[in-house]
C-alpha cells in the first residue's frame, strides 16, 4: 500500500504504525492527534489531488504511533499493583456539589 486516502480513523491510528502516509480529507478527524505522516486537506478535488501526489512523492515514513508504544497493558498492571488497597476501587464515591 502506498497511501491511505479518506477520512477514516484507520488513517490516523493504523497507517502511521506501518509508515504508510495518509491523506485525511475533510473535518471528520479534526482535533485528533496525528502523526507527521498524516496530511490534512479540504474536500476540493484539487486539494485532494495535490495531497495525494505529495504523499506519494514523500513515500513511506518511519513507523510512528501518536497513541502509544504498544505497552499499555504492562503500564496498567504496574499502576494497579501499586494501589495499597485495591478493594477501594470497587466502591464508588459521590460528592454532592452545592447548586451554583
Amino acid at each position: 500500500m502506498d497511501v491511505v486516502v479518506g477520512n477514516s480513523s484507520s488513517g490516523l491510528y493504523e497507517a502511521p504504525s506501518f509508515g504508510v502516509p495518509t491523506v485525511n480529507i475533510g473535518e471528520r478527524q479534526r482535533g485528533r492527534l496525528k502523526a507527521a505522516s498524516v496530511t490534512d486537506c479540504s474536500v476540493e478535488r484539487g486539494a485532494i489531488k495535490a495531497a495525494i501526489l505529495g504523499a506519494l512523492a514523500g513515500g513511506r515514513m518511519p513507523a510512528a504511533n501518536t497513541y502509544g508504544d504498544g505497552h499499555a497493558s504492562e503500564k496498567i498492571v504496574v499502576v494497579l499493583k501499586s494501589i495499597p488497597e485495591p478493594a477501594q476501587l470497587l466502591q464508588k464515591k459521590f460528592i454532592d456539589l452545592a447548586p451554583a
